[in-house]
């Protein structure tokens, strides 16, 4: 029955630790799938994107076509009045005004750099220089007008930052028709796809105005100089997001990043549904388990009953026999005690005769003493239970003990020195408490010590009634402390071994239990638990 009821309780174990780890395997497959599936889209849009972003020669294009345009059209007696932002001057110098330009761009420039450049902008109508200042990054288109060279200063800078969104415009409106006609349902989970450098957005989808910079954060600053995808979550308007993070780079170096983020609030869901889930699956495992214990310990304390009334039955049919008998013996006892004492009263008897008679006559009279102890214990009295203050109890014992306490020099103390009121048989514990302290009174003939005490404590908790009685004696021998409240079973000299017996069958009648805790040299302690 015993490895049945252990298998079950594995069993049982087996199947909750398996529906949990059911539970958790279902959401780290999902979320890994919501991962891989984001990624892949990101990696649709990464290709198309920087197919797009890699053909940026149309904006080098555009950028010298305009120029071509305006240079072609200049009039120099309307050049404030146009719109061209970026182009800071133009000016016309002759060849030896043309060198010394040259030499302001770099002093370093040698005799035959400045040869080629020439020879360059004669064959090929127009060049670009770049200035190497960190304060403002310059450039300059040249190119050769009737003898003249026709300078225009422009600032990098802003000519990028006007012709890449003309030009990153165009790309993103066929990136919404990308994302609809391709992932249809999927398209409104989608919240922005951005392309992002150092300087920030460069172009995105029109429902994003801002975004964090890069140096603003770990995972886009790791991403951008690692060249690594990298993936995290985030909130927006309370709703879970997944960002992937791509590096876009050009000859091995990283240009900008791509940002795409869509919504995976499905993950949190299903993150919630998992709690849920195993929070239900707890709950019925601690039921069941509860449930499975209290049968368990029902089952026991329904064997243990049946153990107590058939030992019960038992005890009774041997102690009904053990009166009849009692009473069988005291009747030829009695007649003997009467015969010997006519015989001691006889004149011609010896004194070692007389002498001897007494002595039977006194182990008769212990004999008789046995049995009436024996008898009283047989009796199956019913208890007298009503309201009592245990505190009077103990009043009481320790005002009967006090005389004989002072004579044997031992200390009697109630440390709890309070009222407690419970349902007990005064007299029936009024015995108990007098058959444990004459045990410790006469543990003490054999103990050399100056302080002898015997404590009383008693307590009450929401269960029980806690009543202890402690003496630092000379204790019980360890193999003998289980035994001692065993009928018959004594060490004493002239002990008849019942005195503790009826403590345990008055306690018992109480629905209590009582237990020794003894080491030797060291004293003993006797509890008594009672049902409150």
């Amino acid at each position: 029955m015993k490895k049945f009821k252990d298998f079950l309780y594995f069993f049982i174990i087996i199947i909750y630790v398996s529906f949990i780890l059911f539970q958790v395997k279902k959401y780290s497959e999902q979320k890994k799938h919501e991962i891989f599936h984001s990624i892949t889209i990101s990696s649709i849009l990464d290709k198309y994107l920087q197919s797009a972003f890699y053909s940026l020669t149309t904006i080098e294009d555009l950028y010298f076509e305009r120029f071509v345009a305006i240079l072609d059209n200049f009039d120099e007696s309307n050049f404030p009045s146009m719109n061209y932002p970026w182009i800071n001057k133009i000016s016309y110098v002759n060849e030896t005004d043309f060198s010394n330009f040259l030499y302001t761009i770099d002093n370093e420039f040698s005799s035959q750099t400045i040869k080629d450049i020439k020879e360059k902008l004669h064959n090929e109508n127009y060049i670009i220089l770049d200035s190497y200042s960190e304060n403002e990054p310059l450039s300059w288109f040249i190119s050769k007008k009737n003898q003249k060279f026709q300078i225009s200063e422009y600032n990098t800078d802003d000519l990028v930052q006007i012709l890449k969104p003309l030009y990153f415009k165009e790309i993103f409106i066929d990136l919404d028709k990308l994302l609809k006609d391709t992932f249809k349902n999927e398209a409104s989970l989608i919240k922005y796809v951005a392309i992002q450098d150092s300087n920030g957005i460069i172009a995105a989808t029109e429902n994003l105005t801002q975004l964090d910079k890069i140096e603003s954060s770990n995972i886009l600053k790791s991403s951008f100089k690692d060249q690594i995808l990298k993936h995290r979550f985030i909130r927006i308007n309370n709703t879970l997001n997944i960002e992937i993070i791509t590096p876009i780079t050009h000859n091995n170096t990283t240009i900008a990043l791509l940002r795409f983020c869509m919504n995976v609030n499905n993950i949190r869901n299903l993150f919630y549904q998992t709690i849920f889930f195993i929070l239900i699956y707890t709950i019925i495992f601690i039921i069941l388990i509860a449930f499975l214990y209290k049968k368990n310990m029902y089952d026991k304390q329904m064997y243990n009953l049946q153990q107590r009334i058939s030992q019960s039955n038992h005890l009774i049919e041997i102690g009904k026999l053990g009166a009849e008998l009692a009473h069988e013996i005291k009747n030829p006892l009695n007649s003997i005690s009467m015969i010997l004492q006519r015989i001691t009263q006889s004149k011609e008897l010896s004194i070692p005769n007389q002498e001897l008679l007494n002595m039977s006559n006194q182990e008769i009279l212990r004999l008789n003493e046995i049995i009436n102890k024996f008898l009283n214990y047989s009796k199956i009295d019913t208890m007298n239970f009503k309201k009592n203050d245990f505190y009077e109890l103990s009043k009481l014992i320790i005002n009967l003990f006090s005389i004989k306490a002072q004579n044997e020099e031992i200390y009697l103390k109630d440390l709890s020195n309070q009222t407690l009121i419970f349902n007990f048989d005064f007299d029936a514990l009024k015995q108990v408490m007098i058959n444990i302290i004459l045990n410790s009174f006469e543990a003490f003939h054999h103990t050399q010590t100056n302080n002898k005490t015997i404590n009383i404590q008693y307590e009450k908790n929401k269960e029980n009634i806690i009543i202890t009685i402690k003496d630092n004696a000379k204790g019980i021998a360890q193999e003998n402390v289980d035994k001692i409240f065993d009928l018959f079973f004594t060490k004493k000299e002239n002990g008849s071994g019942i005195g503790l017996a009826l403590v345990k069958k008055i306690i018992k009648a109480h629905n209590g239990e009582v237990s020794c805790y003894s080491k030797q040299n060291e004293g003993t302690e006797i509890k008594i638990i009672i049902p409150n």
